[in-house]
């Protein structure tokens, strides 16, 4: 994650079909697939902050 707040990151690939979400210690989201397994360091807060937060959930399209 940024630290700017108007700076998106992307992940991009296949980790096949979702498995399992999980808390490591309440600081690391793990999103475990069939065909791998994502970590990201994010405290629980920040990802209820993020998921409560629309305008990241769902951002505005960018204009052309």
């Amino acid at each position: 994650m940024s630290d700017v707040s108007h700076e998106h990151v992307l992940f991009e690939g296949c980790l096949g079909e979702l498995e399992e979400l999980s808390m490591t210690e309440g600081a690391v989201l793990e999103v475990r697939g069939s065909k791998g397994a994502l970590r990201i360091d994010l405290s629980e807060d920040e990802l209820r902050k993020m998921l409560s937060d629309r305008s990241i959930a769902y951002p505005a399209k960018r204009q052309r």
